[in-house]
């Protein structure tokens, strides 16, 4: 049995700020999935195709919904709320929309992962996708509802959808998380000057990133802004000796539970970006074997503490220093 981090870690938690608030001790339940089957459904990871001659760069007016970067775009000629997932390998709906928007289902099974989670959702398509003065047409989308699938609490006002790496990789894409702002470039655009550039590791259409803590070798995480706090691997945070903050409880199919340890690290470090005296987390050692100890996650409270460039075209990953205001600032 393997282990799943709610898409957003804490879905139960109330962010009082839009993003970059660090989070108060996890007390919400996060899905476990049993084992599965390796599929034979391909991967959603090729990027979506633009225009001949798209019309960028664009933005996009940042909302929070619990702490997540959202946005209201235009598709098929209505304005609903998409959720920004760079951890997810898919762009998704929720199957309620598809028939309020009159979207027809589609027939394909695609595989979506959400960290180790696999499911095969069919595959439609939205007619229209409008940024702006950027129009997209036939952008495929996974017939899924990724918030049902990894909570059992009912979120009515939860995004109907979700842009994952197929939308985002068609572009170089920029999260000012402090400014509530995501701009979209064309994909061989430059990264801004004076910014802090690491690899970028793509694995099934996800996103890692080289991360190292203290007294540890680097290890490999999913950049993900969909999930609100940092998750590292059990053996890393066993190795830090830190004293616990807080313990949480995760919990899943079967009533089955394994406890996470919440510790503050000294710094945590990408590449020569860096953050002090965070918060971040880690399954305990009483987790059973079936519980992947493995997984590691850079959430909101490290990225947001700066404006991160995504450049799919060279696999780099840029972190640009923040000016104002400071992380956590916004409202």
């Amino acid at each position: 049995m393997k282990w799943v981090l709610l898409s957003a870690l804490l879905l139960s938690l109330n962010a009082s700020r839009l993003f970059g608030q660090p989070p108060a001790a996890p007390k919400s339940s996060v899905a476990v999935s049993a084992s599965q089957t390796p599929s034979a459904a391909p991967l959603q990871t090729s990027p979506i195709l633009l225009p001949a001659s798209p019309t960028l760069p664009v933005s996009l007016n940042l909302r929070s919904w619990r702490g997540l970067p959202t946005a209201d775009i235009l598709v098929n000629g209505i304005f609903e709320r998409f959720g920004l997932d760079t951890g997810l390998n898919a762009n998704t709906i929720t199957p309620a929309a598809m028939m309020r928007l009159q979207i027809p289902e589609g027939k394909t099974k695609v595989r979506v992962n959400i960290l180790d989670r696999e499911t095969e959702p069919t595959e439609t398509a939205w007619k229209t996708l409008q940024i702006g003065l950027l129009k997209l047409e036939n952008v495929p989308a996974a017939q899924l509802d990724v918030i049902a699938l990894l909570s059992r609490t009912p979120h009515p006002d939860a995004p109907i959808a979700w842009l994952g790496t197929p939308f985002l990789a068609a572009f170089q894409v920029t999260f000012d998380l402090s400014h509530h702002v995501c701009t979209l470039e064309k994909p061989g655009a430059k990264l801004p000057g004076g910014a802090m550039v690491v690899p970028m590791t793509l694995r099934n259409g996800q996103i890692f990133v080289s991360v190292t803590l203290p007294k540890s070798k680097p290890f490999l995480a999913l950049l993900d802004t969909s999930t609100v706090l940092t998750l590292i691997p059990a053996a890393v945070g066993e190795k830090l000796k830190l004293p616990a903050l807080e313990t949480a409880k995760l919990s899943g199919a079967g009533g089955k539970e394994v406890k996470a340890m919440l510790i503050q690290v000294p710094q945590i470090k990408v590449g020569q970006a860096e953050a002090q005296a965070m918060r971040v987390a880690y399954l305990s050692d009483d987790a059973s074997p079936g519980f992947d100890r493995t997984t590691a996650v850079l959430g909101l409270d490290f990225l947001s503490r700066f404006k991160i460039v995504l450049n799919f075209a060279a696999k780099k990953v840029a972190f640009v220093p923040l000016t104002s205001p400071e992380p956590g600032s916004g409202g």
